[in-house]
């Protein structure tokens, strides 16, 4: 009898996997949500809840300026080491070919430069270099015009035997007709300087196919072309001042022309088009920081071996960075590259002339 009153008293035994009962808290041991709320402070610059170090919603920090000003220049110092630490990851790995872009296509871009800024600034490099090389400077002198030597209609005394023949006094008639009277005034120009009539006679020798298209009213191209010719032996410094000018609006275009002809001949790569744009924006970055180190090199025989080497360079770091990126073998990639210049240069040197027409 005592050991069914024992049994009784005893409490019953839990199956094994039965749920247990846990202790619940009154609701005074909860948090309320009003104090969740004031837990979480909230972003100064957007009102949203900003739980960590960052905003979610627009990207702030909690640093909070209002402090001492030995903080706040510590602060300053901080985030231009930040800064600077993005710059230099991003330069130590712009010389490998492909690995910035790699990079993006797996959305690892915090670490980095954006391709944007990055270009951007490689293009201001390079533009700078541009007006600081020998391209940059060379603009004709006022004494070098003092000296009248002969005009167009004497081309034939004063020219030496290549100017005085009859084809080439016809091609100056054509030039005269078929461009603008400034154009043609310019010519005179050129003609009255020391050493001028030769110098438009060569030129007349080297451009007489593209004369005698001219009568056609569609070769307006042609046209262009022979213009940028007169108007850079008239004054070298044009070359800066608008040829590289226009280069510099191309620019911006070029660069998402090269990265539709891209998705074209890799369109089997099902690659999205920001992949491909990231891609060219990289290798058009290196090369606009090659060809600025190009452009002011010194002339003769070690300046010319280096640009040679630094030419060479830059087909490779394209071909390497589209073998990497792409996943193709050296062979498919070197056809696809030589595709991609053929193709470039068929569609951006019309569109090249078309801009230096309209700036002439």
């Amino acid at each position: 009898m005592s050991q069914l009153e024992s049994r009784a008293q005893s409490p019953p035994a839990v199956p094994t996997g039965a749920p247990r009962t846990c202790h619940m808290s009154s609701p005074s041991d909860q948090p309320t949500a009003d104090g969740q709320q004031a837990a979480i402070a909230t972003c100064p610059n957007c009102g949203e809840p900003r739980p960590r170090r960052f905003c979610a919603e627009c990207g702030q920090s909690d640093r909070d300026y209002r402090r001492s000003s030995w903080a706040v220049v510590g602060d300053f110092l901080r985030e231009t080491f930040e800064v600077d630490s993005k710059v230099l990851r991003t330069l130590k790995l712009l010389p490998r070919p492909g690995r910035l872009s790699i990079d993006f296509a797996r959305n690892r871009r915090a670490s980095y430069v954006s391709p944007v800024r990055l270009y951007l600034f490689a293009s201001v490099i390079y533009f700078f270099a541009i007006s600081q090389g020998p391209w940059g400077g060379g603009a004709r002198e006022p004494a070098d015009i003092a000296q009248p030597a002969a005009t167009s209609q004497d081309i034939g005394t004063t020219g030496g035997a290549a100017s005085s023949s009859p084809p080439i006094q016809a091609q100056i008639a054509i030039l005269k007709t078929w461009m603008s009277p400034e154009t043609g005034s310019k010519l005179d120009e050129i003609m009255q300087r020391p050493g001028g009539p030769e110098l438009v006679a060569g030129f007349l020798q080297v451009t007489a196919g593209l004369i005698e298209r001219l009568p056609d009213e569609s070769n307006t191209l042609e046209r262009a072309w022979l213009a940028v010719g007169i108007e850079f032996m008239h004054d070298p410094g044009f070359f800066r001042d608008d040829i590289v000018g226009s280069i510099s609006v191309g620019a911006i275009f070029f660069v998402p022309v090269a990265a539709l002809m891209l998705a074209l001949i890799y369109y089997r790569k099902k690659r999205y088009f920001a992949e491909h744009l990231v891609l060219q924006i990289h290798i058009q970055t290196f090369s606009f920081l090659v060809t600025s180190v190009i452009v002011l090199l010194p002339g003769g025989m070690l300046g010319t071996l280096a640009s040679t080497a630094l030419g060479l360079w830059t087909l490779y770091y394209a071909a390497a960075a589209m073998k990497h990126f792409y996943g193709d073998g050296w062979l498919r990639t070197l056809f696809k590259l030589c595709l991609l210049m053929l193709l470039y240069a068929v569609v951006v040197t019309p569109i090249l002339g078309t801009v230096v027409a309209l700036r002439l």
